[in-house]
């Protein structure tokens, strides 16, 4: 195998090493979100294909690992809705991210602590929305109170 890819086999699965990565290999938005959604889960290439499995088909350990590697660019429907799966994230998160319709970095702040809350505030009804708005702006006034430096 040629020298630009640094993998290693483990029970005939191989497993990508982040620490053993190539520093020129550049990841596309797809190959950094299912590293990092495996990473946050704590998912091997089996358990996604575990995961994946469902009546409509699977994806396999190696062919995710050749998403991550870059071997795979082009996965069918059956194939996206398979990787769904098996990471556990929304279909329609999955098909953007595969699309380029949204960043990696975009989807890491929106399951973030205070992009779930803005998702949460988002969905409430607007008859509640008043109230939730006065408790958001209670705690940024306390917060802003915390970061003024007291006067001697």
């Amino acid at each position: 195998m040629p020298g630009s890819r640094k993998i290693i086999n483990v029970h005939k699965i191989y497993l990508i090493r982040p620490d053993l990565e190539c520093p020129d290999m550049a990841k596309t938005t797809l190959q950094s979100y299912i590293q990092r959604v495996m990473k946050e889960q704590d998912l091997s290439l089996k358990d996604v294909e575990i995961q994946s499995r469902s009546a409509k088909g699977h994806i396999t350990a190696g062919y995710v690992h050749d998403l991550l590697i870059g071997d795979a660019k082009n996965p069918s429907k059956s194939k996206i809705e398979a990787l769904a799966r098996g990471l556990k994230r929304p279909l329609d998160e999955v098909i953007d991210v595969v699309f380029g319709k949204i960043k990696d970095e975009d989807l890491s702040y929106r399951d973030s602590e205070i992009g779930i809350i803005i998702s949460e505030f988002n969905a409430l009804p607007d008859s509640e929305k008043p109230i939730a708005k006065a408790m958001l702006e209670n705690v940024r006034s306390y917060m802003r109170s915390k970061a003024k430096p007291n006067k001697p």
